[in-house]
């Protein structure tokens, strides 16, 4: 392996976008017959869900192959939100506290 991310293949490719499409209907048919309430348009609910979904698959393989474990990884990602929120309070001001 060189190091760069190797493309996937045919089948792995085609069965991702149509997952991805099952994904962006769900996210449809919730906000247009369901109600959903999360106000964001479709395109950036779809975007944020397939973010989300990239960040668990890559997580769970790396745990299942024990390069770290799951508190590892809470312990990471908290300290990693922490810092995103310090930074939000820097950008807003003295006189905004978000914890």
């Amino acid at each position: 392996m060189t190091g760069i991310l190797e493309p996937p293949s045919e089948e792995q490719y085609t069965e991702y976008n149509r997952l991805l499409h099952a994904m962006q209907t769900g996210v449809m048919i919730d906000q247009e017959q369901l109600g959903s309430r999360d106000g964001s348009p479709k395109h950036l609910r779809t975007g944020l869900n397939s973010a989300m979904v990239s960040d668990r698959a890559i997580v769970e393989l790396l745990v299942e192959k024990g390069v770290f474990t799951s508190c590892e990884f809470y312990e990471k990602l908290n300290f990693c939100m922490a810092e995103e929120v310090v930074a939000y309070e820097r950008r807003l001001g003295p006189n905004i506290h978000l914890k």
